[in-house]
């Protein structure tokens, strides 16, 4: 054992005996070395991802500026529908309204003069009121639907520029959707919003590293001052250890031996900044 170095500096902090000053600064260490660690880690997802950001903030700008609202594309493509076919639909509009309210026997004037025969003689069967009432719920429902037809008929028209306006907007739309292998304005967005966090996690990267880097700073000014307090502890030991060896040696018959307890300092380890070597001379050389 006395041949092992991390014996030799077990036997010193033995005769130092600090261990709770010993045990603070191996849990500093250990903060220290996964404070690195994942450092580390970091900088190499910082690295690969850095390689897809310019790829992926194109995307996301792509995006951006096409600015599509929840379920757009599938709006404007009833749009198109309706606009596409506002002729046809108007034609159709006009032939219902027309029959309903504005023929030579409009349907609402027919139900209105059937209504009223059928209220004449309904004080001469018992079931005749009952349809009476029927037939003028008819006419109040076809009546509101002939509004309701009129109304509509007003707002469809055929817009060339719209149509156009619509055409360009979903062709863009469409592009995107085969670009990104979609087939809804909603998965498009789960995209953008995907992507959106794919570039800020990036960015955000070097803040987390500085962070880090800040972090390792720290400890290792911590770590250095608790070093150099146990250096001081050990070499205030490693004297009176040499002197009562040596006069042990003596005692058992080796007047020339001597040992020499060799403190240097290095890099920072588990067990503070010291390498620690016994140096023992059998016979007392001038080295």
């Amino acid at each position: 054992d006395l041949g092992n170095s991390a014996f030799q500096r077990e036997v010193i902090d033995a005769l130092v005996n600090k261990p709770t000053e010993l045990q603070q600064y191996h849990t500093v260490f250990q903060q220290y070395v996964q404070v690195q660690k994942k450092y580390k880690q970091l900088q190499d997802s910082r690295d690969h991802a850095n390689k897809e950001l310019d790829y992926n903030r194109f995307l996301l700008d792509e995006l951006l500026e096409a600015d599509f609202s929840p379920n757009e594309i599938e709006e404007l493509d009833q749009e198109l529908q309706l606009l596409t076919h506002a002729e046809d639909i108007k034609n159709t509009l006009n032939r219902v309204f027309f029959q309903l309210k504005e023929d030579e026997q409009p349907i609402l004037q027919q139900l209105k003069q059937l209504q009223s025969s059928l209220q004449g003689i309904a004080a001469f069967h018992k079931d005749m009121p009952a349809v009476s009432e029927r037939l003028l719920s008819s006419y109040l429902e076809l009546q509101d639907i002939a509004g309701e037809v009129e109304n509509i008929n007003d707002q469809v028209q055929y817009d060339a520029e719209r149509i156009e306006q619509v055409n360009d907007r979903m062709a863009q739309g469409y592009r995107l959707f085969k670009k990104h292998a979609v087939q809804t304005t909603d998965e498009l967005l789960a995209i953008k919003e995907a992507l959106t966090v794919k570039v800020d996690s990036v960015l955000n990267l070097d803040e987390q590293l500085a962070s880090l880097e800040r972090e390792q700073a720290q400890l290792h000014d911590t770590l250095l001052k608790a070093a150099a307090v146990i250096t001081a502890a050990r070499q205030a030991q490693s004297v009176p250890f040499e002197k009562k060896v040596n006069t042990l040696l003596a005692q058992v018959g080796m007047p020339n031996a001597r040992l020499k307890v060799d403190i240097t300092q290095g890099e920072l380890n588990p067990y503070g900044q010291d390498t620690i070597e016994f140096l023992f001379d059998a016979n007392k050389s001038n080295q």
